[in-house]
């Protein structure tokens, strides 16, 4: 087979035009791939008798075009496959049908837009020492409104594994985004658990602080 930098270089040659028959003949590649399944590597033939079927200049183009094939659709067809009965046997052929691409990709991964933080609030609910009121609190929905919408997306995703707004909006998340009193200790970072969509925050009693804690969740996250 061909190493991938080698491959990169290869195709880009091939692009331009200017290999050679040496150089493909040096190769010594024939209409075959080596594919490795549950760490067992077989030769698997491109065409009707590959293995015996040496790649040229002449031929060069139809090999690309094979490899290709097989691994975007042979190899993976078994999974594909798998995967649309799966789909379809919860959701029909007909209703996914009234979609396009890009409407289940919004379904399904939500929004890319801003996060609405007032969407957020009205739904967001509070454990331990925490409340609405209280003043750790109210600093941190201030934090968050200063923070850039890259920020907040990337905040999201540290609480619940998606740095998308619902397509229903927050009220919709299940279950709803939680707060929770992770004690005094300012010296602590914020952590979260995901599956929950809770937040474990400190009692940070200083802008600075909070705003310092919540922005490093982007790069412990």
């Amino acid at each position: 087979g061909i190493n991938a930098e080698y491959g990169k270089q290869w195709y880009q040659r091939r692009v331009r035009g200017n290999y050679t028959a040496q150089e493909i003949a040096d190769l010594e590649l024939g209409f075959v791939v080596d594919e490795n399944t549950l760490g067992r590597t077989a030769n698997i033939e491109l065409k009707p008798g590959g293995s015996g079927i040496k790649v040229t200049k002449d031929n060069v183009i139809e090999y690309i075009h094979l490899v290709a094939d097989h691994r975007l659709n042979r190899q993976t067809r078994s999974h594909c496959r798998a995967f649309t009965e799966g789909l379809y046997s919860v959701l029909s052929v007909e209703w996914l049908g009234m979609f396009s691409f890009a409407e289940l990709h919004l379904l399904i991964c939500g929004s890319e837009s801003d996060i609405d933080l007032a969407d957020l609030r009205a739904n967001t609910v509070y454990y331990g020492a925490y409340k609405e009121d209280h003043q750790c609190v109210e600093i941190f929905w201030e934090v968050l409104g200063d923070l850039s919408p890259k920020q907040r997306r990337l905040f999201l995703a540290f609480v619940t594994s998606s740095d998308r707004t619902p397509l229903l909006g927050f009220g919709s998340l299940n279950p709803l985004f939680a707060v929770h009193s992770a004690g005094e200790d300012e010296d602590r970072l914020p952590t979260a658990s995901t599956c929950m969509n809770l937040l474990k925050l400190p009692e940070y009693r200083s802008y600075e602080v909070m705003k310092s804690k919540l922005v490093s969740t982007q790069s412990t996250g």
